[in-house]
């Protein structure tokens, strides 16, 4: 027999606070997990990045995990002194944040594009093969930092 139970708010607070320091604790063992799977820099040569987040967390959270990430990216030789956050919940590559991501692309030095996500720019496979080509053909690298790999059309390469 199955029994239902009904908790009062009360009563329901410690189990909740329980589960979310239980969800941050697992949170702090993933990141700890990529930063020991990172491989480490090998001093020779700083690569310009261009940071891009897509988060729609406050801006506190989005700082904590700009920060992150740059360190992340920093171990690998990637240095992202700018950084691009796309806030909206538009997965479309016709964006204002992802036309904006483009025009600094398109006007600057960086050689690599960092993303938390390779998906984070747009979900579509066709959009997405798009927009690698058009990143990969101003001579940007994309890297993934969910999988510490450079990324071109589908196809990762691991550092």
């Amino acid at each position: 027999t199955t029994e239902i139970y009904t908790l009062s708010l009360h009563d329901a607070l410690p189990i909740l606070q329980s589960l979310k320091a239980a969800c941050t604790m697992l949170s702090l063992i993933f990141q700890l997990r990529k930063v020991i799977a990172m491989k480490k820099y090998n001093g020779k040569e700083l690569y310009k990045g261009l940071l891009f987040i897509k988060s729609m967390m406050s801006m506190n959270n989005v700082n904590r995990q700009k920060e992150l990430d740059q360190t992340y990216a920093l171990s690998v030789g990637i240095e992202c002194e700018q950084t691009v956050v796309d806030d909206g919940a538009s997965t479309s590559v016709d964006r204002p944040q992802m036309r904006q991501l483009m025009e600094i692309l398109e006007i600057s030095d960086y050689k690599v594009l960092v993303v938390e996500d390779i998906y984070e720019i747009t979900r579509n496979p066709e959009d997405l093969k798009s927009m690698m080509d058009r990143i990969n053909d101003l001579g940007v690298t994309i890297f993934d930092l969910g999988t510490m790999s450079a990324r071109y059309n589908n196809y990762a390469i691991e550092c």
